[in-house]
């Protein structure tokens, strides 16, 4: 067995390749994956926007202008 990349889900632990026990374990790591890739995506978004909002209210603090006008 290769070290250099084992897949999703382990054939030893789970079985041969094409059986569907086998796709289905693929399968479910694949949608953890996607989830925990859109969970990310979502923090760094969040992130992102408090940094912008944060830049856009030290700009309004140093010209001296109130936060209602940037709404």
């Amino acid at each position: 067995m290769s070290t250099l990349f084992i897949g999703p889900a382990c054939v030893t632990c789970i079985g041969q390749d094409g059986q569907v026990t086998t796709l289905a374990a693929n399968g479910a790591v694949y949608v953890m994956f996607a989830a925990l890739a859109l969970v990310f995506t979502c923090i760094v978004a969040v992130v992102i926007a408090f940094a912008r909002r944060a830049k856009r209210y030290a700009a309004s603090q140093a010209a001296g202008t109130d936060l209602d006008s940037l709404l």
